[in-house]
């Protein structure tokens, strides 16, 4: 009888660790898809301004030297309100 108990516990134990290692994995998928969600955009796929606030803050506080080169293109407006920002 006490065979048979152990072999049921060791059953649903190899049970379990299945069941966390797959929630584990489904957990860690869901937040892989958040940060890209947090610091990419969906369009274009660049990193966005959190992003780039996250990484100045990282160059800032480690003090490694740096740059930044701020692009502006005329009429970009024009292009987001004909073909949509989406």
């Amino acid at each position: 009888c006490f065979n048979e108990m152990l072999e049921a516990v060791q059953h649903h134990n190899v049970t379990l660790e299945t069941k966390v290692a797959a929630r584990t994995k489904e957990l860690e998928t869901a937040n892989k898809k958040l940060f890209l969600q947090a610091n990419k955009d969906m369009l274009s796929g660049l990193n966005n301004r959190r992003s780039l606030y996250s990484y100045l803050e990282q160059t800032i506080n480690n003090k490694s030297p740096f740059s930044i080169l701020f692009i502006d293109l005329d009429d970009f407006k024009k292009i987001n309100d004909i073909y949509g920002h989406d």
